[in-house]
């Protein structure tokens, strides 16, 4: 049986739009090489990549900062490890963060939240170690 095939401008259609720029730069210039669509969305459409709220990143360094801290035994448990653990997630989404003064302010407050926890719950030996 023989199925004919059709043209793909049977099913849609493209047009030209004229594009007025001011200038046109290397970024511009790369970006165009790159992807055209990408040149179209950031330099016509002027549309901004995605970038994380910092407050999202707070959030998932307090929460591993407490996985590690449950997966050790109470005896192994250190405040220590606990702000530490919380610092590395914070720094390693530096690039989250518009200011760096956010992102010291939110290493300070991760550090008070972190330490209130420990002199909280520090004692604590009912908590077992976390099986994960």
């Amino acid at each position: 049986m023989f199925i004919p095939i059709q043209p793909l401008s049977d099913y849609y259609s493209t047009r030209k739009i004229k594009v007025g720029l001011d200038h046109w730069s290397n970024s511009q210039d790369q970006d165009f090489r790159q992807c055209p669509l990408k040149w179209y969305r950031g330099h016509v459409l002027r549309l901004k990549a995605f970038q994380e709220k910092s407050y999202f990143v707070k959030g998932r360094a307090f929460h591993k900062a407490m996985e590690e801290f449950y997966k050790l035994s109470p005896g192994e448990r250190t405040p220590k490890l606990l702000l530490d653990t919380y610092r590395a997630e914070i720094l390693a989404n530096e690039s989250s963060y518009a200011v760096s003064e956010d992102m010291r302010s939110d290493l300070v407050l991760g550090d008070k939240a972190l330490n209130t926890y420990w002199g909280t719950y520090f004692n604590d030996t009912q908590i077992p170690k976390s099986q994960t």
